[in-house]
This record gives structure tokens, C-alpha cells and sequence, in this order.
């Protein structure tokens, strides 16, 4: 290890912030794999999103970087004189990027262009039955362990069989002059918002004192609140919720969609198990690309869409529970015990998750012996002039990943700390100055 490093952890174990706190560091020699420095290696943490290098890397080794996800948009029945006799069906397939703004062909007004497009080709202008959404084996739920303050917001969306536009809702608010007094919603992304309503209670707070707010939705309720503060003097400051239901969302601007083009489709419909005739089929981009924004976006959703496909592909139900089974058993048999890995969802949201910086090393050694890990490490975010994921959870920071030094060694390093008696921007300072010793 370099020369100051023994006097940085000893400052760093001995500061009065972590007298009460449980925190640990591992770091190995990136080429050997040797441990070179390690305390409380195999202490169970939450690590919150850092915990998303378990995911991101058996994504990669269980589904292949060139996985994608396939939805379907066909009809049932038969076609005459324009007349569709039947419904018109999408099969979806856990996707999380359906609707998302981040890719070009994955637009929503893309997609609902598209499938447009593809029942107008077909020479429908009438369709007798319904809209509907094929059944599949996939779990519309989220994770336990998530908590009430989270899920209503767009970092706690569930992954669905349906995911549309990432599952979020932006509500856009104007606020007055002085503090403490109410704000207003002027508008909403999308313009409408269906089958829900979110009662307003947030005030004005002080100027520069950013988002303070929390948005309290539930999967599948019709109403909701949120409350907290923004700053004052907001023209369009956005605050992004979960929607409590993506598919009905889905199949309202769809019907619009549809409508406005000449197509009425009087209502839609429960869920759909005919055999259909295929229109149209839409291809995520690869898991290279879905890895990018999960890792260095840190977005939960594609976590755990991963982890449910991953559940699929091993042939059982795409559930939450299923997937952290695969998950763990594959770092089994990669070597990292199961023990070491004590998750319930593939995000790290959950307060309960646990898991050690040993296995974190452990997993990212692995990843750089890989083909595929030229991608992952493009997906890692850069902090402190290093490769690392972050984790932010209340109470809890952790940094995961890779170094080159600038004498050319390579170090793969964990460090988390949970329950310290300092800000967050304190704690990763002191983390920092414990890593600058690697430099």
C-alpha cells in the first residue's frame, strides 16, 4: 500500500464522526486479486445503490451485453373491409426503457407513432373489441422493504410487465415571493394524467434550499399527496412521482393516440390471453446501453427490471423474490457466499439490504477478467477523479469500483459507512481523503 495510507485509515478510524458508526474498506491489487488492505472487510452494510454492481454485473453473465428486451403489438380476431373483429393487443415484456426519453426510438411519442402506424398499415380504421395487455409471467410490484417515503417518487418506481415513460410523472410548480405560503401546480408531464389525482400541500421555502419535497402515491391508488417545501420565487421548478399505474396510463394515451388518427377503440379491456397476429415488435436498446443509465444514472427502475428478466431467462416467474434467488446463487458460484449478500431488491433501495465490501471487491474483480467488461466499466460514474458507484441512503455512503494510480498500479476498492454523526458531504469528504492515498 502507499506510504501514507496507514496514517489515513488510522485518522479515519479514529475520527469522533464514527465513534457510533459501522464502516468498512477493502481494497485489492487489480491484476492478482490480492487484498492488500482491508477493515471489517466482511461486515454486513446497506450500501444502497453501490449495491447495483451485483445486478449490473449477473445481467451481464446471466441475460449477454446484447440482451433486449421485446415487446409485441398485434390484434386478435380477423380484419375485413377495414373492420378489425377482435382486439388490439400489446405483449409486453418488462421493458423498462417503453416510453423512456433517453433513446431516440424509445420516445413515447415515438412508440405510440409506431404502433399507430403499424394498425393503419394493416387497414384497420374500426376495431370492434378492445384495447388489452397480454398476461405474462412478470410480477407487478414492487419490492418489499421499500418504504412509504420513497415509493410515491420517481427514484421508487416499480418494475412492471408495462413500463411506460420510466414510470414517472413530473408535476411542474410556480412558486410566491415569501416563504411558507402555498404553491401551485401549473402543469403536468404528461398533460394528463390518468385515473389519479395529487393533492397539493407544498410551500414555498427558502431561495436555494432545492427539493424538499415528497410525493406519498401508492401503486395502483387513485389519489395521492405531496407535501414538503421548494424554494420561492419558482416559475417551473419539477418535481418527478412514480405512476401508481403505467399501464393504464399506457392504454389512455394510446386510445388518444389512436383516436385522434381515425382508429376509435371504444374502451380497453382486462388482460389478454389469445393468441395474436404480430404488427409491430419494438427492441430495447442492448444491455450495454440499459447498464449506462442504471449504473451511472443510478436509476432503480432498470435495476430491478434486470433482476425480474434475469428471474425470466432462469425460467421462473419475473418476480423481485426469484431474481435475488438467481442473484445470489450465481455469486455462489462465482465464490462470494450468500451470506455476503443479503439483498431483497436489485437496486439497493431498500433500507434492510446488507451486504460487504469484501463481496463488493470480489464481484468487481470478476467483472474485469470478463469480455464484456469494457462496457461495464464505461457504465461506472466518475467521482473524486476515480471509477466509482456511489450509494445514498439515509444514514449510509459507500463508493465502489476502480483506480489507476498515477504510478500505474491498479486497485479495486469498497468503502462504506453507515450511521455517522456528520453531514453526508462530511462523510465523503473523510472517504475521500482516505482514497486520495490510492492516487
Amino acid at each position: 500500500m502507499p506510504a501514507g495510507w496507514q496514517k489515513a485509515i488510522d485518522v479515519f478510524s479514529h475520527d469522533t464522526a464514527l465513534r457510533y458508526a459501522g464502516w468498512s474498506v477493502v481494497v485489492a491489487d487489480a491484476n492478482t486479486g490480492k487484498i492488500l488492505t482491508e477493515r471489517q472487510g466482511d461486515l454486513g452494510l446497506p450500501a444502497a445503490s453501490t449495491q447495483k454492481i451485483f445486478t449490473s454485473i449477473a445481467a451481464y453473465a446471466l441475460l449477454g451485453r446484447q440482451y433486449q428486451f421485446e415487446t409485441k403489438w398485434g390484434y386478435t380476431g380477423n380484419i375485413r373491409d377495414g373492420v378489425l373483429s377482435g382486439d388490439l393487443v400489446l405483449m409486453p415484456s418488462g421493458d423498462p426503457s417503453f416510453g423512456s426519453w433517453r433513446y431516440a426510438g424509445s420516445r413515447p411519442e415515438v412508440i405510440l407513432d409506431s404502433l399507430v402506424a403499424a394498425v393503419k398499415k394493416a387497414g384497420i380504421v374500426r376495431v370492434t373489441g378492445k384495447l388489452r395487455i397480454m398476461h405474462i409471467r412478470w410480477e407487478n410490484s414492487i419490492p418489499d422493504g421499500w418504504i412509504w417515503q420513497d415509493i410515491g417518487n420517481y427514484y421508487g418506481a416499480g418494475a412492471y410487465a408495462l413500463n411506460w415513460r420510466e414510470n414517472q410523472f413530473d408535476l411542474v410548480f410556480e412558486s410566491p415571493d415569501k416563504i411558507g405560503e402555498q404553491t401551485k401546480v401549473i402543469s403536468t408531464r404528461p398533460a394528463f394524467l390518468e385515473g389519479f389525482g395529487v393533492r397539493n400541500e407544498v410551500l414555498s421555502g427558502a431561495a436555494g434550499s432545492g427539493d424538499n419535497s415528497i410525493i406519498y402515491l401508492a401503486p395502483g391508488a387513485d389519489s395521492g399527496w405531496v407535501s414538503g417545501t421548494i424554494p420561492v420565487r419558482e416559475k417551473g421548478f419539477e418535481v418527478s412521482g412514480s405512476l401508481p399505474d403505467p399501464e393504464r396510463q399506457f392504454l389512455a394515451e394510446l386510445r388518444q393516440q389512436l383516436n385522434r388518427n381515425g382508429v376509435p377503440v371504444l374502451q380497453e379491456g382486462g388482460p389478454a390471453s389469445d393468441q395474436q397476429t404480430t404488427l409491430w415488435t419494438y427492441r430495447s436498446p442492448p444491455l450495454d446501453s440499459l447498464n449506462y443509465w442504471f449504473l451511472r444514472k443510478s436509476i432503480n427502475l432498470y435495476g430491478e427490471a434486470l433482476l425480474k428478466a434475469i428471474a425470466g431467462k432462469a425460467g421462473h416467474t419475473a418476480s423481485t423474490a426469484s431474481g435475488v434467488e438467481v442473484l445470489r446463487n450465481f455469486w455462489q458460484q462465482q465464490g462470494i457466499d450468500q451470506h455476503a449478500i443479503m439483498v431483497i431488491d436489485g437496486s439497493g433501495l431498500s433500507p434492510q439490504n446488507r451486504i460487504t465490501c469484501r463481496s463488493l471487491v470480489s464481484a468487481l474483480l470478476y467483472a474485469a477478467k470478463q469480455p464484456w467488461f469494457p462496457g461495464f466499466y464505461a457504465s461506472m460514474p466518475v467521482y473524486n477523479g476515480m471509477r466509482l458507484k456511489s450509494g445514498s441512503i439515509s444514514g449510509s455512503r459507500a463508493f465502489a469500483g476502480y483506480h489507476r494510480s498515477a504510478n500505474g498500479r491498479e486497485y479495486v476498492l469498497a468503502v462504506v459507512a453507515n450511521n455517522y454523526s456528520c453531514s453526508s458531504s462530511q462523510i465523503v469528504r473523510k472517504m475521500f481523503e482516505l482514497l486520495d492515498q490510492l492516487k
